[in-house]
């Protein structure tokens, strides 16, 4: 009795915040000595004692009462409860006393509780709102529930509480993928063998709806045949399932339609010719049977490269380019890099990225970016490789062209042949090189019409270099090196020194002017110079240029500069000097080459035809020119009118074309009045496909008028077009016509509001 009084004593005391100095000593007190502050026992003088003798937590170092920390969240002495704030009206009062009528925390079962075991704990049987506990209240009860998320418990979600408060593991039949667990699958039981693992692990079988490759190339849920994939999880032969499945299939476009290369019963339709993987290598390259053949093939991965091998069979020139996978002239969805292969399979003889259509690639000897390694090829195998621009990009379809553009060995010369047939022509249908027939032919570096030394060019018609002869800083003391196809060597001392070279033409002729380093040719690293061509007068300018060539060196080239074309026969001047003024150079190389020479029987350079002679009216004028036809008006839709846009215009009409042109042609024309627009119907009569160039011409290098070109189709849709690519402002476009097609090439004014009083239009098929 005596201790259940104490008891009550001590919580009266604490209560009410005073100290009991008179009552005697406790028999706890250690041999009834004085009180221990901190032995967690409330003695003699002591107002609290909480264990320990630590101050800031409601009973000081002296076991006395500290400022209330009522408030704090925590039941500290002399609080019944604390909710973490000072208000009252919230079941616990400001003093942190429970409010109302009911007591939870007393050890009581009041009215409204379902249990009361005295403490504020939510992990033991009776909640610290004397409520029992249940699974889902959210509370967790230690020993009984593993987990307890509330609403949120599941037997379906993925890494839940399940309903039952227990925590998700491997056999529950739900696939929880989040750590620690990190199942690939739950199928409720905890077996192996049967697809599922005893821990949960995917156990890749056929017939589970998933691809496991390399064993597998299909999964369709089942093991049953005749499906499309067989019990084993492979392929079953199929046409039309985009895949080729050998043997049986040549081709498989992913549909069963006729007419697109591939037809309903996957072979192959006549002229075309499907890759065959692995064909990464010249070693195991698709052949093509036929040269004008035309290959479907697709870039995957983007790394990929596809080899095709053909054959020619007399040697000649051709054309190679890309489309996309609709096939020509389309380009929208593919970006091409191709390359030509000498029969070793290792030699590049031509290359391109975007030539061709849109990001499409061609290489063309004859094209507006000629390639001549496509040209004069001798008889033998060659190879084709294809790839993404990248190198790493998939092309999902693509397709190649290669045509033939000349037959060596059947007596007529086309293209880029220089002979076909006769003395002197070579298997490959170039002339075979003859040293002092003046005509540069294959290893030639000079021809100068002569085998004799010592006049710059060699007897095997190799350079020597011809010195300069001082003084020749005036026309009139102009060193000569005769027939051009020379290499001179100066020097530019002192400061301000010029040199003036003098060569002679013996026939009408295209005239290339090149300057270089000390080094000599394709050198340009420690020069500035500039070059004037020169007319007969010693004194006229004809053309000139500054830094055009290699480096700061200078080039005057026909092929871009039309001042140099056509020269009549007759002695030139070039003279040349540095840049600046104040500088000297110990030594430089100029090169004078005849790029063309009219009469020669051979198509060269800026040349429109050459017959072997300079006679008018055979076709084939004295200049090397086509004669001019004159356009037939009107070419438009007849309804003139300006405001048509800068490169669209307005007045497109193909019925109103006229006859369609079927060979090259000059035309001279005028877009007149303004608003004025031009259409030319043109013909590939061939059965395969065709590269044409239509260019428009004026007069100083078009810089007094400006065109637009389109080549566009019967309905008006543009499949190539070009503002100012040719010369100066004019307009040039080279495009693929399909076999047997006929397209038209339209032309107006930039702006489509001025009048061009005369231009020409140049329509060459290559």
């Amino acid at each position: 009795m005596a201790r259940n009084f104490k008891y009550w004593a001590t919580v009266i005391v604490v209560g009410l915040g005073f100290a009991a100095a008179g009552c005697a000593a406790s028999s706890d007190d250690p041999g009834n000595g004085s009180p221990v502050c901190g032995n967690g026992k409330l003695e003699s003088g002591e107002i609290c004692d909480d264990g320990n003798t630590t101050g800031g937590d409601g009973c000081s170092a002296r076991c006395l009462m500290e400022r209330s920390l009522c408030g704090n969240g925590n039941v500290d002495p002399g609080e019944v409860c604390d909710d973490g704030n000072t208000a009252g009206g919230d079941g616990c009062s400001a003093s942190c006393q429970r409010e109302g009528m009911s007591l939870c925390g007393n050890s009581m079962v009041d009215t409204g509780e379902d249990c009361d075991d005295g403490n504020m704990s939510n992990t033991d049987n009776c909640l610290n709102t004397c409520r029992n506990p249940r699974c889902g209240d959210g509370n967790i009860r230690a020993g009984m529930e593993e987990c307890d998320s509330g609403a949120a418990n599941s037997n379906t979600a993925a890494n839940a509480c399940r309903l039952d408060c227990k925590a998700p593991k491997c056999g529950d039949g739900v696939r929880d993928t989040g750590s620690p667990l990190n199942e690939t699958c739950d199928d409720g039981n905890t077996v192996s063998d049967d697809g599922c693992s005893d821990r949960c692990v995917r156990e890749p079988r056929c017939g589970d709806m998933v691809v496991d490759a390399p064993a597998e190339n299909c999964d369709d849920g089942n093991r049953a045949d005749g499906d499309g994939c067989s019990m084993a999880c492979r392929k079953e032969p199929r046409c039309g399932d985009g895949e080729v499945q050998t043997p049986g299939e040549s081709c498989d476009d992913g549909n069963t339609m006729a007419g697109d290369g591939c037809n309903a019963t996957c072979a192959a339709e006549p002229g075309h010719v499907f890759e065959l993987e692995p064909n990464d290598a010249f070693g195991t390259a698709t052949p093509l049977v036929s040269i004008n053949n035309q290959a479907h093939g697709s870039i995957s991965p983007g790394s990929d490269g596809d080899y095709y091998s053909f054959v020619l069979a007399a040697g000649g020139d051709i054309r190679i380019e890309t489309f996309d996978g609709t096939g020509a002239p389309n380009c929208t969805s593919a970006d091409t890099e191709i390359e030509l292969y000498a029969p070793n399979g290792t030699t590049v003889l031509a290359s391109d990225d975007d030539d061709g259509v849109g990001n499409c690639s061609l290489i063309d000897p004859a094209g507006a970016f000629p390639d001549p390694g496509a040209a004069g090829l001798v008889a033998g195998t060659y190879f084709v490789k294809v790839m993404h621009y990248s190198g790493s990009t998939v092309i999902p379809g693509y397709r190649l062209q290669i045509t033939a553009l000349t037959q060596c060995g059947n007596g007529v010369r086309e293209g880029g042949e220089q002979c076909d047939g006769g003395a002197g022509c070579s298997t490959s249908c170039r002339f075979v090189p003859v040293c002092g027939n003046r005509r540069l032919e294959d290893t030639e570096q000079c021809d100068d019409g002569n085998m004799g030394a010592g006049d710059g060019c060699s007897a095997t018609c190799q350079y020597e270099v011809v010195n300069e002869v001082e003084p020749n800083n005036a026309f009139g003391t102009a060193t000569s090196v005769g027939n051009p196809d020379k290499l001179t060597r100066g020097a530019f001392m002192p400061a301000a020194d010029e040199d003036f070279w003098k060569f002679h033409l013996d026939a009408r002729s295209d005239v290339l002017i090149e300057t270089f380093d000390e080094m000599g040719p394709g050198k340009c690293a420690t020069m500035d110079t500039v070059i004037e061509l020169r007319g007969m007068d010693g004194t006229t300018i004809i053309t000139s240029d500054d830094d055009g060539g290699v480096g700061a060196c200078s080039l005057i080239d026909p092929a871009t500069n039309t001042l140099a074309r056509g020269l009549a026969r007759g002695d030139y001047y070039v003279r040349v000097r540095l840049y600046s003024t104040t500088s000297t150079a110990a030594a430089y190389h100029l090169r004078v080459r005849v790029v063309a020479q009219c009469g020669n029987n051979v198509r060269e350079s800026t040349e429109m035809c050459d017959d072997g002679n300079t006679t008018d009216g055979d076709g084939c004028q004295s200049t090397c020119t086509l004669p001019s036809v004159l356009e037939t008006e009107p070419n438009d839709d007849g309804a003139v009118s300006s405001g048509g846009g800068s490169t669209t215009g307005n007045d497109f009409s193909s019925a109103m074309a006229g006859t369609p042109i079927t060979a090259d042609r000059l035309i001279d024309a005028k877009l007149m009045p303004a608003g004025d627009e031009d259409v030319f119907a043109i013909r590939n009569t061939t059965g395969a496909a065709r590269s044409i160039t239509v260019s428009t011409l004026g007069p100083a290098q078009c810089g007094s008028m400006d065109t637009y070109l389109h080549i566009r189709d019967m309905a008006g849709a543009s499949l190539a077009s070009d503002d100012d690519s040719g010369d100066g402002n004019c307009s040039t476009v080279t495009y693929s016509v399909p076999a047997m097609t006929t397209v038209f090439a339209h032309v107006f004014e930039y702006g489509d509001d001025a009048v061009i009083a005369a231009y020409q239009v140049y329509i060459q098929f290559n």
